[in-house]
């Protein structure tokens, strides 16, 4: 069972829902701080959460139910929490499908659309790789740099880019690692990969 919850939270988030989850018996993860387990009726719940979105599953509908009213009981006062529920969501820019048994396939066709969209005129074209051949190449004796308007633009499409690569297009890494590298003093070259 998958679900979505978005609670009505305020000020130190993580903290606050860090702290109810481990007073409910959670054990927060070693390596990823936003996510929490626990073992109830023989099977782990999983509850992962950004800022104020969270994703839990649980195989029974049940658990995953007293999980909702816990978090209503608790952070839903002012409002009532928004859920979605079924194999299918749509959290923090992704596409989770959850419909094939065991798997769970990972589209961000509406980020890239969006991407793409913000890209300006003069990026146009199609691409056979993630990286052009002269990517690695860096113009140390002449670089024109990106005045401040483009170099913020730059900035923000690497990181959209590395957010992207991180979730479902890991062949992005290699391109998107060199760049952010460049993110201080990017050029003109930088720029065009």
């Amino acid at each position: 069972m998958e679900l979505c919850v978005q609670p009505d939270c305020s000020g130190r988030i993580w903290e606050k829902l860090s702290n109810k989850l481990k007073e409910w018996g959670f054990k927060i993860n070693d390596y990823d701080p936003c996510v929490a387990n626990k073992i109830v009726n023989g099977k782990q719940i999983t509850v992962v959460w950004h800022v104020d979105d969270l994703k839990i599953s649980h195989v029974q509908t049940k658990v995953v139910d007293e999980f909702i009213e816990q978090m209503e009981d608790e952070f839903g006062k002012k409002e009532p929490l928004s859920q979605s529920r079924g194999k299918i969501h749509e959290y923090l820019g992704m596409t989770l499908d959850f419909s094939n048994p065991g798997e769970v396939q990972v589209q961000m066709l509406d980020f890239v659309e969006m991407v793409l969209t913000d890209l300006p005129k003069e990026f146009t074209g199609r691409a056979a790789t993630p990286a052009a051949n002269h990517l690695f190449k860096v113009d140390e004796k002449n670089p024109v740099f990106l005045d401040d308007t483009k170099r913020e633009l730059f900035v923000k499409r690497v990181m959209q880019l590395l957010y992207l690569s991180q979730r479902a297009r890991p062949d992005l890494r290699t391109a998107i690692s060199f760049l952010c590298g460049r993110l201080q003093t990017p050029d003109v070259d930088n720029n065009k990969n």
